[in-house]
């Protein structure tokens, strides 16, 4: 989804990162019925996108620690949610990593 998501992306320098930072992921999730059934419950108890709670299924089914969004409503319907993900944004993420000893 993130390749076929990324193709409608406007701006073409901004694809191509997503290229370049999509290669240097390690885990590579392919769709399964599991994650399509946590999303749609993502979808409801969160009040998420569908797009968005399939993302978010992606990361609890790959284990992800972290799920990094720039979207606030994203981070704030996630934040309804008992995940055991932290679900923030870029700036946060990297000042939580700063104090982190």
């Amino acid at each position: 989804m993130h390749d076929d998501e990324n193709s409608f992306c406007p701006f073409p320098a901004r694809r191509v990162e997503i290229i370049r930072l999509g290669r240097a992921c390690s885990i590579r999730v392919s769709p399964v019925e599991a994650i399509r059934v946590q999303a749609h419950e993502l979808q409801r108890a969160g009040r998420l996108s569908a797009k968005d709670a399939l993302h978010v299924a992606c990361a609890l089914h790959a284990k992800a620690d972290w799920f990094l969004t720039c979207d606030d409503q994203l981070i704030k319907g996630a934040g309804r949610l008992n995940l055991g993900l932290h679900v923030s944004n870029p700036v946060a993420y990297v000042a939580a990593q700063a104090i982190q000893p």
